[in-house]
């Protein structure tokens, strides 16, 4: 009777991703049967470190820049795993292996250690070298002054004209419409409006400044943030009552 014996073996030395061919045969009483018929295999093992060559800070999120692990374990890569300030691991979705890998839903204003590991059918592989970034407001080419308020940035307009937001977000804005000339007193106050999360993409955008009413009684201008959809205007305040010595109305705000 023939004693069982387990069919499986290990071969070790081999490269990962180089084609292996090999053959079995039986070895009994100082004698070898015939060889089995060829067999091929590619050995496998999980992916080395990508390389993190940048991560960059854009509104409310993290874009980091990688390049692929040179050595990807002889099996394709499949997906990026990323990990912020050496928390858990978490699958980029949907998976991909292009760059850049893209983390959001963060906190401006807040840095951020970023390190990434490539995976493959054998496992996730060894993890990036880390680098940190801060995710920051959004922020744009034009007007004449920038206050940074809390996590938002305001681009101060004293003059109408356009401006180009550097990112794709939502920005709060705050509009103050001018105020109406009054008759034999001064004219009234710009008004107040301020509306979250303006959605705006990185495009041109325009600013008209309302202009104060002049003393004859005029009514004060509106002024309006266009971004593309329904624009924010801030309404211009009324004037003096005629001959009543009556200031000029204060400027409102509401979206028109």
């Amino acid at each position: 009777m023939g004693t069982a014996i387990s069919p499986a073996f290990a071969e070790t030395g081999l490269v990962p991703g180089s084609a292996a061919t090999c053959r079995v045969s039986a070895f009994a009483n100082a004698l070898y049967g015939e060889p089995s018929t060829p067999a091929s295999a590619i050995p496998a093992t999980v992916p080395g470190a990508p390389t993190l060559n940048a991560v960059t800070g854009k509104h409310q999120r993290l874009e980091a820049d990688i390049a692929p692990p040179a050595d990807t374990g002889g099996l394709p890569l499949l997906n990026y795993e990323i990990s912020l300030d050496g928390g858990p691991w978490t699958a980029r979705t949907p998976p991909s292996t292009l760059s850049p890998v893209t983390v959001e839903g963060l906190a401006n204003g807040t840095p951020y250690e970023v390190r990434l590991r490539a995976f493959n059918a054998a496992g996730p592989g060894a993890p990036s070298l880390p680098l940190t970034a801060t995710p920051r407001p959004l922020s744009a080419a034009g007007g004449q002054e920038v206050k940074d308020v809390g996590p938002w940035r305001y681009r101060v307009f004293t003059g109408s004209g356009p401006f180009t937001p550097d990112d794709v977000g939502t920005v709060e804005a705050l509009l103050v419409a001018a105020g109406g000339g009054g008759h034999f007193s001064g004219g009234g106050a710009g008004g107040l409006t301020r509306w979250v999360s303006v959605p705006v993409a990185a495009a041109p955008c325009s600013v008209v400044v309302g202009q104060r009413g002049a003393f004859n009684g005029e009514s004060g201008g509106d002024s309006v943030l266009a971004c593309g959809g329904q624009p924010l205007v801030a309404v211009g305040g009324g004037s003096g009552g005629v001959g009543h010595g009556a200031p000029g109305g204060s400027g409102g705000g509401h979206l028109r």
